[in-house]
């Protein structure tokens, strides 16, 4: 996550505590989903014409929603 928050520094300094937690951990999903996207095996599949969708969901503990970060 220390990698996370200082490449997105100037985009959660000026936030709110509790919206700047939310952010980071979205910013986090998305870097996560980008990983799986970028192993060999999904590059692999998708190069083989397999049909492989990652998603990024985050859940919100106080509203109980899952959130779809595209």
């Amino acid at each position: 996550l220390n990698e996370i928050y200082l490449s997105n520094k100037f985009q959660l300094d000026d936030k709110p505590s509790k919206e700047c937690e939310n952010l980071l951990s979205e910013l986090n999903v998305k870097k996560q989903v980008r990983n799986i996207a970028a192993t060999n095996i999904v590059k692999k599949a998708w190069d083989n014409g397999v049909n492989i969708v990652i998603h990024g969901l985050i859940y919100d503990l106080e509203t109980g929603l899952i959130k779809d970060l595209n």
